[in-house]
């Protein structure tokens, strides 16, 4: 049996619906959100303050039991709905755990 003809048999499991995307979900490492400590986030709010549209940061957030890392101009902040925008992502300022910038 050629190696080509041997890898056929396996094709059927690529067709199983999703079934890729729930082996990707089951080796994701769940993480617990951090609680920030008051320094860190009056350190933060000093960031939040300071950042300018068109500013280029990499912020560090919580997200979908994951801290992700978004990297990217600075768009908007709104307030009262607490959230940034990074290019076309929004983020909750609530998940920020850390802002850099580049």
């Amino acid at each position: 049996m050629s190696n080509s003809d041997r890898a056929k048999q396996f094709l059927p499991f690529d067709a199983l619906n999703g079934f890729q995307l729930a082996l990707r979900e089951k080796e994701k490492i769940i993480v617990d959100k951090k609680e920030l400590s008051e320094e860190m986030k009056e350190e933060l709010s000093k960031k939040l303050n300071s950042l300018e549209i068109g500013d280029k940061v990499k912020i560090v957030h919580y997200k979908n039991k994951q801290y992700k890392i978004d990297v990217g101009r600075f768009n908007q902040i709104n307030r009262i709905q607490r959230f940034i925008v990074i290019e076309n992502n929004k983020i909750s300022i609530d998940n920020i755990l850390k802002i850099c910038d580049l």
